[in-house]
């Protein structure tokens, strides 16, 4: 064994986006934040991660989470409340553009992640949240998809 391949061996893994997204995500479910990020980290995460919504819910839901607190300050314990609302009615969920992904991850879970929790972290969270929401809405007529999205349950 080399020198070089020695040194790799000594270096810690990296983890992986998702990882760093579920060591988020139980933070967040154990912070007694009224505010519940937990909606905000979910959302952010899975918009900025199409490819594993397996359903066109969920991106609509995410979107719709990402929409209502970056432009009209909703909190994540009333955003999950209407995703409850919405997830009632069956529905075709839109058909949205995706952004591209270098205007995708300007801030990710790792930046969240490496707020010190508390009142730093959670505007990191809503930092992340603006960011992504301002990659969807910028395409096509993503922002108005959602808001008419929101219109036909009448939560805007």
């Amino acid at each position: 064994m080399n020198a070089e391949d020695k040194n790799s061996h000594d270096q810690p893994a990296t983890k992986s986006e998702r990882e760093l997204y579920e060591e988020l995500d139980v933070w967040s479910l154990q912070d007694k934040d009224p505010e519940f990020p937990h909606q905000h980290i979910a959302d952010a995460y899975a918009a900025q991660h199409p490819e594993e919504c397996l359903r066109p819910i969920r991106l609509a839901f995410a979107l719709a989470g990402l929409y209502l607190h970056a432009e009209k300050g909703v909190s994540g314990r009333n955003i999950q409340r209407l995703h409850m609302t919405m997830g009632r009615r069956k529905q075709a969920w839109p058909d949205f553009e995706w952004p591209d992904e270098d205007k995708l991850r300007n801030i990710t879970v790792a930046d969240a992640l490496a707020a010190k929790p508390g009142p730093e972290r959670s505007a990191r969270i809503s930092e992340w949240v603006k960011e992504t929401w301002q990659a969807w809405a910028e395409v096509g007529d993503n922002r108005q998809l959602v808001i008419d999205l929101l219109a036909s349950y009448g939560i805007v």
